[in-house]
């Protein structure tokens, strides 16, 4: 009965993982932060908010530039889905990358580095599915 039980544990742990699968990079050529969010289950799932939802929550970027004693010169924040327009919804088993362009943004001439946090949340129709926060720091040359 142990054993029968113990299969059943471990056969339910391996088979849990995330439905959604989240990378964050940055290319230092064309200083542009990537987030690719790859949708695993087998519905249609969005970014939160909605239009018009709630500003406390959502899938957002927080971008700190910092100097050499790692004091923050400038920050910002925005949507993901701001920055890339109609890309709010990932479709089912489909993977969707978000860029961030930061040129476009004020740079101080002191940066040393930038500190990308991204709050990441997505719902289906019902409830939300996935909540995750990364930080990642990154040379600013």
């Amino acid at each position: 009965m142990k054993n029968l039980l113990l299969v059943i544990v471990l056969g339910l742990s391996l088979g849990i993982k995330a439905q959604i699968v989240s990378e964050l990079s940055f290319e230092d050529k064309t200083k542009s932060i990537s987030l690719s969010l790859k949708n695993e289950y087998d519905e249609l799932v969005a970014l939160y908010p909605p239009q018009g939802g709630d500003d406390k929550k959502g899938t957002y970027f927080i971008v700190n530039y910092r100097d050499s004693t790692d004091k923050v010169l400038y920050s910002f924040s925005t949507y993901v889905f701001e920055e890339n327009r109609g890309f709010r919804v990932l479709l089912p088993k489909n993977k969707q990358t978000y860029i961030l362009d930061l040129t476009t943004k004020r740079i101080p001439k002191s940066t040393y580095s930038v500190e990308i946090k991204v709050h990441i949340e997505v719902r289906n129709s019902r409830k939300t599915l996935f909540i995750d926060d990364i930080t990642q720091t990154y040379k600013w040359k």
